[in-house]
């Protein structure tokens, strides 16, 4: 039994260590800050943690075989991984017998294949255009051998060099001025190398700090495909001939990291909570800080304001007069072009045989943007405008209940979500031309008399609108926020979610760990 509980408990500190890492990893950041209104994500990462090189991530050797312009034949016994690190050595020792050399323009020779070393590549399994790249790695004193990382495009032979040889550091571009930059020697202790690379140039940073830079130029600017990484210990060739040096020669890497610079989350278009606290000055206040505010055709009473999902809900069954209209600003014509969403929290008293309305951007005699409705009896709701070729549907809400619906739109069409959850698709959905119309909280449309037509029958809270697509993962975390219910949205990976508490984390590790002790590999029923 003390045998088992050990296994389990190694098994359980493993992925302990595991999870430490990702956490790790996701709080490094580069060493500047990313453009206003961007945020630095992590998109590749190596910290070599294993036992042996990660093959999603690296293949072997050049991408066009074994050898380059120096004295190294690369083979892949001289690439391991060990004690967290990436270890590339050289050793004096001929491993090809043909060709005895390889033919090199660059110095007019036949260079000698005398020595062996490794090399690894990320062609066609990661490449990247732009961001900042950093790696730390410990080189050799052999003068004779240039550590590289360096990166090369996945069709065309443009090439960017972070680090290469001992005691130099910097890029070295075809049609833009090579760099070296002497410094007290590197070799033989660990040092952080990266790269920034932008619209208008590239900088290159030496432990966090820029040492050189330089702007655009036809190279860096053709570069279309991406580039995918390299890292090798070539001999000879462009570095000291290697002499009476004493070999072996080992290069050394904890971690290399890449990052690009995303959008933020923005924060909501609009936001209308419909409190009585936020209602001031005959307006629903927009709580998001854009100054949308909802003005509604009467005054509501302190009586519309009811128990709603967070605080206050607005009670248009009683006081349909209370719906409201909020502008003509377009959420989709703003923030990402062409995307929008809309979120809000319905408790509904059921059909009236009138149209109904959620939230719409229609008015009479400025044509529609969209609306979101139900039909006079009841049986459907549905996203639509006037000219639409599709249209969303779904089932209405359940009678008496809050419910919370979020549609989205964007290229791939639109979406409803009901309590978190996908509900109904519609990938032909498009949005409608009524950019002028009003925006309508609780009614369909606005009439020529600017009165708001088809309101809603029942209580309506929490009204956020977005400038952009929510997942399906941000649309539940609204719901959690909200309501205090845990939504297990289809993007969290349900089948690893052995505790059913709809996140992914430690106590699964532990209990897929337990498992596979006490009955084998592959993953619980």
């Amino acid at each position: 039994m003390e045998k088992k509980c050990a296994i389990i408990l190694i098994a359980v500190l493993a992925a302990t260590v595991a999870i430490t890492e990702t956490l790790k990893a996701a709080t490094v950041q580069p060493p500047i800050d990313p453009a206003p209104g961007y945020k630095w994500q992590l998109v590749f990462e190596d910290t070599f943690s294993g036992t042996e090189l990660d093959a999603s991530k690296w293949s072997y050797n050049y991408p066009w075989g074994s050898y380059h312009i120096h004295r190294a034949n690369m083979q892949p016994e001289q690439v391991t991984v060990e004690n967290g690190e990436l270890v590339i050595k050289a050793i004096d020792q001929r491993t090809i017998t043909d060709p005895w050399c390889v033919e090199s323009e660059e110095f007019d020779e036949c260079v000698d294949l005398d020595y062996t070393s490794g090399a690894i590549h990320t062609r066609n399994k990661f490449w990247f255009r732009q961001g900042y790249l950093e790696a730390r790695f410990k080189i050799p004193q052999q003068q004779s051998t240039w550590p590289s990382l360096w990166m090369l495009e996945q069709e065309k032979p443009a090439e960017i060099d972070t680090l290469a040889t001992a005691d130099r550091y910097g890029p070295d571009w075809e049609e833009s001025p090579n760099y070296s930059r002497q410094t007290e020697p590197l070799a033989g202790n660990y040092h952080t190398y990266g790269m920034h690379w932008m619209d208008d140039g590239i900088d290159w940073y030496l432990d966090g700090e820029k040492t050189y830079g330089f702007g655009d130029s036809a190279s860096l600017s053709n570069i279309e495909n991406g580039v995918f990484l390299i890292i090798d210990l070539p001999v000879g060739g462009w570095a000291d001939d290697p002499g009476d040096e004493t070999y072996p020669a080992e290069m050394k890497c904890d971690y290399i990291r890449v990052w690009q610079q995303v959008p933020i989350e923005q924060a909501p278009w609009a936001y209308w909570t419909l409190d009585e606290d936020d209602f001031q000055g005959g307006q629903y206040l927009d709580s998001s800080g854009q100054e949308r505010h909802a003005t509604p055709d009467n005054v509501p009473p302190a009586d519309a304001f009811v128990d709603g999902v967070v605080n206050e809900g607005l009670n248009l069954a009683d006081y349909p007069d209370a719906a409201a209209k909020a502008g003509t600003d377009s959420p989709a014509a703003q923030g990402t072009p062409g995307e929008m969403t809309v979120s809000l929290w319905v408790k509904w008293d059921g059909p009236t045989g009138e149209w109904q309305g959620l939230v719409s951007k229609r008015q009479a005699d400025q044509g529609a943007e969209w609306f979101f409705q139900i039909n006079p009896d009841g049986q459907w709701l549905n996203v639509n405008h006037w000219s639409s070729p599709s249209e969303l549907v779904a089932e209405p809400p359940a009678v008496g209940q809050w419910v919370h619906f979020a549609f989205t739109v964007d290229q791939n069409g639109a979406r409803l979500y009901r309590d978190g959850l996908l509900d109904a698709t519609e990938p032909a959905f498009s949005l409608g031309q009524g950019i002028e119309a009003e925006l309508v909280i609780g009614g369909v449309f606005v009439d020529s008399d600017g009165k708001t037509g088809s309101p809603f029958n029942g209580v309506i809270d929490e009204i956020r609108i977005f400038d952009y697509a929510l997942s399906g993962v941000a649309i539940s975390e609204i719901v959690y926020q909200d309501s205090g219910t845990k939504v297990c949205s289809e993007e969290i990976r349900p089948e690893m979610d052995f505790t059913g508490d709809c996140k992914v984390g430690f106590a699964d590790y532990a209990m897929l760990a337990q498992y596979w002790f006490y009955e084998g590999t592959g993953m619980p029923e």
